[in-house]
C-alpha cells in the first residue's frame, strides 16, 4: 500500500512577510521534511473534500475517514508577478465554499493593480473505495 501525504501551504518566498507562493511538505514520518516550492504568485488556496456519501467537507477528514474521500476540490487565486498601474482590479473572488477573497484587503502594496485569475478544479481520486 503506497501512502503519500503532503501538506500544501502558502509561504513567503522572498522575505517580505507576505505569503505569496505555494509549497508542499511531506506529512509522514522519516527524515526531517523538506519543503518543495510548487508555484509562485499564489495568494489564496482552499481545499474541500467530496466523501463517499456525497457530502462535501471543508476541513481535512479525520485519519479514519481518509479512505472515504472520492474527490478533492481546489480553489487557487493567482496574481501577476508585477502590478499594472493602468489596471484596477475591483473583482471579489468567490470560492467553492462561498468564501470571498477581496484584493482590496490583501496586504501587498498596490494590491488592486494586479491582474488575477481564479482556478476551481475537482480532482477525482482513482481506485478509491474499491477494496
Amino acid at each position: 500500500r503506497l501512502e503519500e501525504q503532503y501538506i500544501y501551504q502558502l509561504f513567503d518566498s522572498n522575505g517580505d512577510t507576505i505569503n505569496d507562493a505555494l509549497q508542499r511538505v511531506p506529512a509522514l514520518g522519516g527524515p526531517p521534511p523538506v519543503a518543495i516550492p510548487v508555484a509562485e504568485n499564489i495568494e489564496q488556496i482552499e481545499f474541500s473534500y467530496i466523501m463517499a456519501n456525497g457530502s462535501t467537507q471543508e476541513t481535512v477528514p479525520d485519519p479514519g475517514q481518509l479512505e472515504n474521500i472520492r474527490a478533492v476540490q481546489i480553489t487557487l487565486l493567482a496574481r501577476a508577478d508585477q502590478p499594472d498601474y493602468r489596471y484596477t482590479n475591483q473583482q471579489i473572488y468567490t470560492t467553492l465554499f462561498d468564501k470571498t477573497w477581496d484584493p482590496a484587503l490583501f496586504t501587498i502594496p498596490n494590491s488592486l493593480n494586479y491582474r488575477r485569475r481564479i482556478l476551481l478544479a475537482t480532482i477525482e481520486l482513482r481506485n478509491m473505495g474499491l477494496l
